[in-house]
């Protein structure tokens, strides 16, 4: 269930990711999409392991919280993503882009600690 739920969790990831980035336009206070992809990706498996088992399943792996939270996270980062068009006229902008970029750096450090625990505790 280990490489079940790593394979709907990376599927997961370059469709939401694909869509946000290609259709949306948003990938996050970055330049790239990879950041949004490895945030997704992230959220997916982690959910998956720690995630109480809901929905569907298929091979023996419910695979409906991992989309949820895969889903929910890229929204959060849309919404965080500051507007392009809007240009930076003052020191607190840019004060204010550093902390976003900081609390999502560390939101990435924490799920990686989540997925990591969840596939050494996984039964």
């Amino acid at each position: 269930m280990i490489v079940a739920n790593i394979i709907f969790s990376f599927v997961y990831a370059v469709v939401i990711t694909a869509v946000f980035t290609l259709i949306f336009k948003k990938n996050g206070p970055w330049d790239g999409f990879w950041l949004l992809f490895i945030l997704v990706f992230l959220a997916s498996v982690g959910a998956g392991h720690w995630a109480a088992p809901a929905g569907p399943s298929a091979w023996g792996f419910h695979w409906l919280p991992g989309l949820v939270a895969a889903f929910i996270f890229a929204l959060l980062v849309a919404a965080a993503t500051p507007d392009p068009h809007q240009k930076k006229v003052d020191e607190q902008a840019e004060v204010n882009a550093l902390a976003v970029n900081y609390f999502f750096i560390l939101l990435i450090i924490v799920l990686v600690i989540l997925a990591i625990a969840g596939l050494i505790h996984y039964d």
